[in-house]
């Protein structure tokens, strides 16, 4: 995910070690913030495209941009208007 967005000229921060509901990825591209929540089929407990009761904690709480929920990298590029 990080390398796709990159080579569409992203710069990415990482913070998936915040924890606490808080969203994988910090990107910005255009000028533009985004915050990202990458979902996968890792998380074999619940279902791939569910938020935790953190994230929604958090999301809830959240006043600034909105978070994207993606599960490819073909999916964050296209959310962010680079496909």
């Amino acid at each position: 995910m990080v390398e796709a967005l990159r080579a569409c000229g992203c710069s990415v921060y990482s913070l998936a070690e915040c924890g606490d509901g808080v969203p994988d990825l910090l990107v910005g591209v255009r000028g533009q913030t985004w915050l990202i929540e990458v979902k996968s089929d890792k998380n074999t407990h619940r279902r791939a495209t569910e938020l935790t009761p953190a994230q929604e904690s958090w999301h809830a709480r959240w006043r600034g941009a909105k978070v994207v929920i993606v599960h490819t990298p073909a999916e964050a590029l296209a959310a962010l208007g680079l496909a």
